[in-house]
C-alpha cells in the first residue's frame, strides 16, 4: 500500500495498492458540505478498483480529521474503510482502477 500527495502542495492524497493484481474491497463515507449539516453519502469499491483518491475540500473528500483504513486480509485484497469530509461540489466516488 503506498499513499502520495499533500493536500497543503494542491495535490491530491492517493491510496494505491502495491501491484497490478492487487484490489480494494469495502468503502468510503463521506459527509457532504461541512459547513452546515451535511448529507451523508457512501460509495463500495467495485471488484478491480485499486486507487482512492482525496482531491481535499472537493468532490472526493479528504480534509483534516479524516480516517482511512486498509488491511491486508489475504492474498491479492486489501479491505479500505475511509471516513472523510468535502465543503461542497458534486461529491463523486474516490474509488478507482489506476495501477497498473
Amino acid at each position: 500500500m503506498a499513499t502520495t500527495g499533500t493536500h497543503s502542495a494542491g495535490q491530491d492524497q492517493l491510496v494505491k495498492v502495491a501491484n497490478a493484481t492487487d484490489v480494494m474491497a469495502g468503502s468510503v463515507n463521506l459527509q457532504q458540505d461541512t459547513d452546515v449539516a451535511g448529507t451523508l453519502k457512501m460509495w463500495a469499491a467495485a471488484a478491480t478498483d485499486d486507487t482512492m483518491t482525496f482531491a481535499g475540500a472537493a468532490t472526493t473528500g479528504g480534509i483534516v480529521g479524516g480516517y482511512i483504513r486498509c488491511v491486508d486480509y489475504k492474498a491479492g485484497f486489501w479491505s479500505c474503510q475511509a471516513y472523510t469530509q468535502s465543503s461542497g461540489g458534486a461529491e463523486a466516488t474516490p474509488f478507482s482502477a489506476t495501477v497498473s
